[in-house]
Order: C-alpha cells, then sequence, then structure tokens
C-alpha cells in the first residue's frame, strides 16, 4: 500500500523535518533573553510530508477521529450503559 495524497491521491510526495520555527526563536529571544531563544525549538523535528502535485502538506501518524464521531460513539456507549442500569433495576 503506497502512501498517497488525501486531496489529489497523487503517490509523488516528499518528506522533510520541519526544523526550527526563527521567527519564534526571534521573539523569545528579545523578550526572555537567551533562554528564549528555545522557543522556536518545539516541533522541529516533527517530519511534514508534502504532495509534489497539489502541494498538500500533512504531518503522518495514525488517523485521529473526528469530532462527530467521537460523540457519536460516546453517547452511544452511554446509551448502553443507561439501558442495562433500567433493565437491572427492573429485574429486582
Amino acid at each position: 500500500m503506497a502512501v498517497a495524497c488525501a486531496k489529489c491521491g497523487c503517490e509523488q510526495i516528499t518528506a522533510q523535518r520541519r526544523g526550527v520555527n526563527i521567527p519564534a526563536s526571534l521573539i523569545g529571544g528579545v523578550v526572555a533573553g537567551p533562554l528564549g531563544l528555545a522557543a522556536g525549538a518545539p516541533g522541529s523535528n516533527d517530519v511534514v510530508v508534502t504532495c509534489l502535485q497539489c502541494g498538500h502538506q500533512w504531518t503522518p501518524g495514525p488517523r485521529r477521529m473526528s469530532f462527530g464521531l467521537r460523540y457519536l460513539i460516546a453517547f452511544s456507549v452511554l446509551g448502553v450503559i443507561v439501558f442495562a442500569i433500567a433493565v437491572i433495576s427492573q429485574t429486582r
């Protein structure tokens, strides 16, 4: 199974490290001195994948569930629990 762009389906992609955020480092250096220079470091080891055809960028990793799906699952589980409690209380 090849990795492909989610937008256009092209399999011509490239992956690169994100690098240090220079503007954040400069602002951190001005505001907090030498310690503030580290403000640009978070996320510098992240990998960004770019589609060579359409330019779409994403970070690789496991797919996350959408908010709506998490909401639906949570309330379905809650509904089963409430139903089970109601059935148990009726049998007593």
